[in-house]
């Protein structure tokens, strides 16, 4: 058996606070930083020697001096707690400010309620956080909560108990944009927030990133100890969501490890090296992230130290499905593709009309009253789905609507999920916030906001018969939105799977939320297995709404003027012209250079003549 000696380099502890202050004091020691960074108990607190109890009837938390964080740029914060009752939106820590109207801005925090953090540079901050989470809520639980800011690497991570619970690699806002003027424990930056009921054991600052093998040696050593020994690593896994990966897609593959003094497995993927036996077929990055640039098979291999762990992975041709399709004709709510059983159901005064699913939300009142309700399974296919809900990896949904210029600000084109008892969206996808910025999102948590990759994208309100198209692409890593087929906006750190949504309350024109809903008019809905390719929702977007695209277009050649002109129609969008001098199961096929054009509702390749020489033309994906 192979081992491996943990070498990882020990960042600096900066601040230490383990609340063993004397009975009465209103002051909290840090061991590490000395005097000039003591926390204080403005509303005071209960030294239990050791820990202090923050009771959140009486408003307690502890506040440290302004400019604790000197400027560091990366961080990592350890804190081991023992939860009582917990308010949404109370924060466990967060340091930056709060801007004039009460509102959070420029912080890094930790929300215990809902198990997530975030770092965030903007006023308000919410608006611009950009987080994780996915850890649960901690009510009634003691933890040891480790919260890592490496915005220099591009991430942040969230550990709960040693392990590693979530992450996001797509962290652009540096810790400078960090305030810290305010640095609460047991107290929000946002004045309107509520406080929790807490026992503090310890809080720790390290200046730099812990990384998964000094956080598990932290958790071993405890809240007494200052320790980031994991022990000797004697194995490592690796493993992929997927072993078919269409190409042109992606997915994050991880690394867990075993240690001889950490009980359970500890995920090394950032610390582990990546190869491919075939390179022009798979091609792997820095952060164990799988890119497949062609069609075959190949091996991955992920290296620690001297140990290896390798998988063989197939890409291939990508193919997107139709499953269901609303065109609401004969003024009814039909899926001609789904059949029957997905019929959908109009809910107040949602009506249809002309071939048009009218949703007026008139007097814009909270919950949307007037919507499309869709049956539960929309996102399900037992053949090709994943996870316990069996939902398809990737799912593009396609609409042609039409918006008022008026909107309520979280209206929504749609959402679909769950609806958890204080009837908050969970578990679900959605293209929402019409009155602003039009938000597209994926969620696996209770709720939505919980753990929630997002983007921003352009305005869609006052547009007429406009082409919407939402591509959630876990597998690629990937959600993208266009209108009108042209790209509006890109989120390439997706981590969330679809095996995460629970696809059971789905609605067109509102959302799972107590919030106000759309107002306009939807001609067409389409939902796809799979992800549409820039290509195809262009060529979409060309067809409109009453064309589908094909999966089996027919090749067309005709002569033109001593040359021959080869075609094939618009809706077999995603095909690739491959040309061969050769039939059989030897010859070599190369893609047509330069690649054919669009004209008109074909594709077209105009093609000399090679002095008499045969050649032979196929669409490929």
């Amino acid at each position: 058996m192979l081992a491996v000696q943990l070498t990882a380099r020990a960042q600096t502890l900066v601040n230490e606070y383990s609340f063993n202050d004397a009975s009465g004091s209103t002051n909290c020691a840090d061991s590490v930083g000395g005097t000039n960074w003591y926390g204080v108990l403005p509303s005071g607190g209960t030294f239990i020697q050791p820990g202090v109890v923050l009771s959140a009837s009486q408003s307690q938390y502890v506040q440290l001096p302004a400019g604790i964080l000197s400027n560091y740029t990366a961080v990592t914060i350890d804190v081991w707690a023992t939860f009582g009752t917990l308010p949404a939106n109370c924060f466990l820590y967060g340091f930056g400010n709060t801007d004039g109207s009460g509102a959070g801005d420029d912080y890094i925090f930790c929300q215990p309620e809902n198990g997530r953090i975030a770092i965030t540079g903007g006023d308000p901050g919410w608006q611009f956080e950009q987080g994780c989470g996915g850890a649960g809520n901690f009510s009634g639980q003691t933890v040891h909560v480790t919260s890592v800011y490496n915005p220099p690497a591009g991430y942040i991570e969230l550990y709960t108990n040693g392990a590693l619970v979530s992450f996001n690699n797509g962290i652009t806002v540096p810790m400078s944009a960090v305030a810290d003027v305010l640095n609460y424990i047991g107290r929000s930056l946002y004045t309107g927030d509520g406080y929790g009921d807490v026992i503090l054991l310890e809080f720790r600052i390290w200046n730099g990133a812990l990384n998964s093998l000094q956080v598990a040696g932290s958790d071993l050593s405890g809240s007494t100890v200052v320790g980031t020994n994991a022990g000797t690593v004697t194995n490592i896994q690796l493993n992929t969501p997927y072993y078919q990966i269409a190409q042109g897609g992606k997915e994050s593959a991880s690394v867990v490890a075993q240690a001889t003094l950490f009980s359970g497995p500890i995920d090394v993927t950032r610390l582990a090296t990546y190869s491919s036996s075939k390179t022009n077929i798979f091609s792997v990055d820095t952060n164990g992230v799988i890119s497949a640039v062609g069609q075959g098979s190949a091996t991955i291999t992920a290296t620690y130290g001297s140990l290896t762990s390798s998988q063989i992975l197939t890409a291939v041709a990508p193919v997107v499905i139709l499953t269901h399709r609303y065109s609401f004709a004969n003024n009814n709510a039909l899926d001609s593709v789904g059949g029957p059983a997905f019929t959908g159901t109009l809910v107040g005064a949602a009506s249809i009309s002309n071939g048009l699913l009218n949703i007026p939300n008139t007097a814009q009142t909270a919950p949307a009253p007037d919507y499309l309700l869709l049956p539960d399974g929309v996102l399900t296919n037992a053949v090709n789905g994943v996870g316990t809900n069996q939902n398809d990896p990737a799912v593009t949904i396609e609409a042609w609507a039409s918006f008022a210029p008026s909107q309520g600000y979280w209206a929504a084109l749609f959402d679909f999920g769950y609806q958890d008892g204080s009837g908050y969206a969970a578990y679900d996808i959605h293209l929402g916030q019409l009155g602003g910025s039009d938000v597209i999102g994926i969620s696996d948590t209770d709720n939505a906001n919980g753990f929630n990759d997002s983007i921003s994208t352009g305005i869609v309100r006052g547009d007429t018969n406009v082409q919407i198209v939402c591509v959630f692409n876990p597998p690629g890593g990937y959600e993208a939105v266009y209108t009108n087929g042209v790209l509006a906006g890109v989120d390439n750190s997706v981590t969330i799977s679809m095996a995460g949504v629970w696809g059971v309350m789905n609605k067109i024109g509102a959302d799972l939320w107590p919030d106000p809903g759309m107002q306009g008019s939807v001609s067409e809905f389409r939902i796809y297995n799979g992800a549409l390719m820039p290509d195809e929702v262009a060529a979409s977007q060309i067809l409109g709404p009453n064309v589908l695209l094909t999966n089996a277009p027919t090749l067309n050649a005709s002569p033109s003027a001593g040359k021959v002109v080869i075609s094939w129609p618009l809706a077999g969008a995603g095909f690739t012209l491959y040309s061969s001098s050769s039939l059989g199961p030897n010859a070599v096929w190369t893609p047509v250079i330069p690649a054919p054009a669009v004209a008109g509702q074909n594709y077209q390749a105009t093609i000399s003549p090679n002095g008499g020489a045969t050649q032979f033309y196929v669409l490929k994906r």
